[in-house]
């Protein structure tokens, strides 16, 4: 699914904001994982959000319920900018 986020404001919300104003997709992965999350959720992220060009300017996030990342992982999300 494609959650669209609209952010919109005038100078006084920007100035107390800390979020920046502007139009931007997000695309989400979520994983259920024990132990630890390995770079297969960072490929699938990444395999959306290229099949997924008309949706621009995106953001890519995988959450998980592991607790931690693989260093596959994390350099795989690094190289891609994914946070």
């Amino acid at each position: 699914e494609i959650i669209r986020i609209v952010m919109t404001g005038n100078n006084k919300t920007i100035d107390s904001t800390p979020f920046e104003i502007g139009e931007s997709y997000l695309f989400v992965q979520v994983k259920k994982h024990k132990g630890v999350t390995d770079e297969h959720a960072v490929k699938q992220l990444i395999k959306i959000m290229d099949n997924k060009k008309e949706y621009t300017p995106s953001n890519g996030c995988v959450i998980t319920l592991a607790d931690r990342f693989s260093e596959e992982a994390i350099t795989m999300a690094e190289n891609a900018g994914i946070k």
